[in-house]
């Protein structure tokens, strides 16, 4: 392994992958186990990998156990993961929190600032987007009971009908993208 660059990623789970029932004949069977089957990996994909964990899954038919290389190194996600909702393009202002974050200078070094602005830019749209868009379909009701009340009020009011009309239109096409994108 040495001679290649290759070394052991160790395991977790069983220590021996390998079993063979052995007949001796006074003491009865017996078992010959060893660690024969290994992962390895060369210096250069450990680095890209360092959390990288070989688990040793227990034995089926074969006498060999089987090995499954997880990357995360048993690490589970912290969280939902981000996602970008296509019903923040329908307003202008989903421009402006994104350019606000991104022009400011976190860090000297770009790869930090980037990281960093990604991470205020995701914290931001979060925010914006419960204030904004949170319960799209309470949203649409309240458009339609706007439209009744000034149906109601002021028939014959044509600019307040038009904007309450206006207004439903939009809720209504927000929660058109929110549930296309679900």
């Amino acid at each position: 392994m040495d001679k290649v660059g290759l070394v052991d990623l160790g395991c977790e789970g069983q220590k021996f992958i390998w079993h063979k029932r052995l007949l001796t004949g006074t003491t009865g069977p017996a078992m010959k186990r060893a660690r024969m089957d290994r992962a390895l990996a060369s210096i250069d994909w450990r680095l890209m990998f360092p959390r990288t964990v070989a688990k040793n899954l227990p034995v089926g038919v074969s006498d060999h156990c089987p090995i499954v290389l997880d990357t995360t190194g048993g690490m589970k996600s912290r969280g939902s993961s981000f996602k970008y909702e296509v019903m923040w393009a329908s307003d202008p202002i989903s421009f402006w929190v994104v350019k606000s974050d991104w022009d400011r200078h976190l860090h000297s070094n770009p790869m930090v600032n980037f990281h960093r602005k990604l991470r205020i830019v995701k914290g931001d749209l979060k925010q914006w987007s419960k204030e904004q868009f949170l319960e799209v379909k309470k949203q649409a009701d309240e458009a339609k009971e706007k439209i009744e009340k000034a149906e109601r009020e002021e028939p014959l009011n044509v600019l307040k009908n038009e904007i309450a009309r206006s207004s439903l239109n939009e809720a209504l096409k927000r929660e058109e993208l929110f549930w296309g994108q679900r």
